[in-house]
């Protein structure tokens, strides 16, 4: 009887151990994926819309992400900014966004991941381009340097405008949020968790 008793606590405890490290796994992976900036864009064609003799900025949003979600509202109440020309470009299919957008005053354009993919290269959204008035690319990064969990957030895209206006070079800042297409999404997210 005390054999049947020990098999079954070890074979218990042998189960508790298996599942424990099994979770602890999974929660490292999430947390690694969550916090791991996302990948850079490679082509930096400049997309339509870009003013020639005038400062551009370029917010790109993915349609389905709560990062992104968070800079619409932010960018919904602060409106487009009067020193430079600047576009939303919405990677993905989400018509209430793009009117909440276009109603606070913003040139919307929606794209597939296809065509995003195409035209930038794999990579993830939010993401700030920001090109100068002979229409060069001097600003490819992040909005705070660390995901966005709220539209209060301290983000930094007219602070890194200005910057780049009065002749310095602000380090681009690493982004967080969503792969806009799946075989990145595959590729930095195999099991598909995030």
């Amino acid at each position: 009887m005390k054999n049947t008793q020990l098999y079954c606590y070890l074979i218990q405890l042998g189960i508790f151990v298996c599942w424990a490290f099994l979770a602890a796994g999974l929660i490292c992976y999430l947390s690694f994926i969550h916090a791991s900036p996302l990948p850079g864009y490679r082509n930096f064609k400049a997309p339509a819309g870009i003013a020639e003799n005038q400062w551009s900025v370029v917010h790109l949003l993915a349609a389905d992400c709560p990062c992104s979600a968070n800079l619409a509202v932010y960018l919904e109440n602060r409106h487009p900014s009067l020193s430079a020309r600047e576009q939303v470009i919405i990677i993905g299919n989400n018509p209430a966004l793009s009117a909440q957008l276009e109603q606070a005053g913003w040139k919307v354009t929606s794209l597939s991941e296809s065509d995003a993919e195409a035209k930038f290269g794999p990579g993830g959204a939010p993401w700030l381009l920001i090109y100068d008035s002979h229409e060069k690319l001097v600003y490819s990064g992040g909005y705070l340097g660390r995901p966005i969990h709220s539209p209060r957030e301290p983000f930094q895209d007219l602070v890194m405008l200005t910057s780049l206006e009065n002749g310095q070079s602000p380090k681009p800042l690493a982004a967080f949020g969503c792969f806009i297409t799946q075989k990145l999404r595959h590729q930095m997210d195999p099991l598909g968790l995030k």
